[in-house]
C-alpha cells in the first residue's frame, strides 16, 4: 500500500495483473453490499480483460436458492403428505377397479409430465406448475399401494420422485443466476 506502483500500471496491458490474469484459467468476481464492483475503473478493466482473454469467471456470492429451496421444501413436504393421505384414503375406500385405473392414469401423468418440467426449465413458472403435479402424481400412487409394488415398481417411483426434485433444484438455480445476472447488469448503469 506504500509503494509508488505508477510505473507498474502506466499501460494497463503489461500491468503484473494483467499478466497475471493471462496466466489463470479462471477469475473470481467478489462483489460487496456496499457499491458495486462495477463503480470502479480498475474493476471494470479486470471485467474486460478477463472476458476479451476468454477466462472463466465465477461471482463469488451466497447460495442465491439457499431461502428458495427452504421454502420449496416445506411447500413440497406439505403436498407430498397431502397427495399420499389422498391416494391412500382412495385405496382404502374405493374400489379395487377404481383404483387401479387411478394408478393407471397417474401414471400416465407422470410419464407425461417430467418431459414438460424438464423442458420448461427456462420458464420458471411453468416448471414449477409441472414440477409440483409431478411430485404430487409420484406422493397419489404411492400411497395408492405403490409401496406393494414390486422391486421394479418401487424404483420407478423413486426414480421420478428424484427427477421432479431435481427438476426443482435446477429450477432454483436458474432463478439465482437470473437475479445475479440482473444485479450485476444494474451495476453496469
Amino acid at each position: 500500500q506504500n509503494l509508488d506502483i505508477s510505473d507498474l500500471i502506466k499501460d494497463p496491458r503489461t500491468s503484473p495483473f494483467a499478466k497475471a490474469l493471462s496466466e489463470a484459467a479462471y477469475v473470481m468476481v467478489v462483489p460487496t453490499q456496499a457499491a458495486s464492483i462495477y463503480s470502479r475503473i480498475w474493476c471494470v478493466y479486470e471485467a474486460f480483460l478477463a472476458v476479451e482473454l476468454e477466462k472463466t469467471v465465477f461471482t463469488a456470492s451466497s447460495s442465491p436458492i439457499t431461502w428458495r429451496l427452504a421454502s420449496t421444501t416445506i411447500v413440497g413436504v406439505s403436498l407430498s403428505a397431502f397427495s399420499m393421505t389422498c391416494g391412500r384414503l382412495l385405496a382404502l375406500y374405493a374400489n379395487d377397479d377404481f383404483v387401479d385405473a387411478a394408478s393407471v392414469v397417474t401414471f400416465a401423468g407422470m410419464c407425461m409430465t417430467l418431459p414438460c418440467a424438464v423442458c420448461l426449465i427456462r420458464h420458471s413458472c411453468a416448471s414449477a406448475i409441472f414440477n409440483v403435479i409431478g411430485m404430487s402424481e409420484v406422493m397419489f400412487c404411492i400411497g395408492l399401494g405403490g409401496m406393494k409394488e414390486s422391486e421394479e415398481g418401487q424404483a420407478v417411483y423413486a426414480a421420478f420422485g428424484l427427477c421432479v426434485v431435481a427438476c426443482e433444484i435446477d429450477r432454483l438455480r436458474f432463478l439465482g443466476h437470473r437475479d445475479e445476472a440482473k444485479f450485476l447488469r444494474l451495476g453496469y448503469v
